[in-house]
């Protein structure tokens, strides 16, 4: 349960609130890390905060890939580019992957050749390592 910190409320219901933060099921909003204990993100990516994804499917159509779009936001204005974030994993939690059989993962950059990615998994959760991107790209995730 997720409660936010100024609250006014009855005996009874502070009592189940009580209750609920002795089973370690209560999170007093603002509370992110606690949160992301409780309920995990579906995707995260680690080994950098400046890269944005954002997983697309069809619904309906566990056939068609699904994707993770992939954009850099580090920009150096004083150069003019881009900066490359190297040496990410974006890790996907099974929910997100619904019963889609995904083992390979396919990044897509502009003006260069798609290339394989390594991909594990361990407990549900997928790993893939991504080496580097530019400006942005897509991994197409299949079977």
């Amino acid at each position: 349960m997720i409660v936010a910190k100024d609250r006014a409320m009855d005996r009874d219901q502070e009592t189940l609130l009580g209750s609920l933060s002795e089973m370690g099921r209560l999170v007093v909003w603002p509370d992110d890390q606690r949160l992301a204990k409780l309920v995990p993100p579906p995707l995260v990516v680690e080994g950098t905060d400046q890269v944005l994804a954002v997983p697309r499917a069809i619904p309906g159509d566990e056939a068609a890939p699904l994707v993770i779009h992939l954009l850099n936001r580090q920009y150096d204005a004083q150069h003019d580019a881009m900066v490359p974030q190297r040496d990410f994993v974006v890790r996907l939690r099974p929910e997100l992957l619904g019963s889609r059989p995904i083992s390979k993962a396919t990044l897509h950059e502009p003006k260069k050749d798609a290339r394989p990615l390594e991909v594990t998994s361990l407990d549900g959760v997928m790993t893939i390592k991504v080496p580097r991107i530019e400006l942005w790209g897509i991994l197409e995730l299949t079977h």
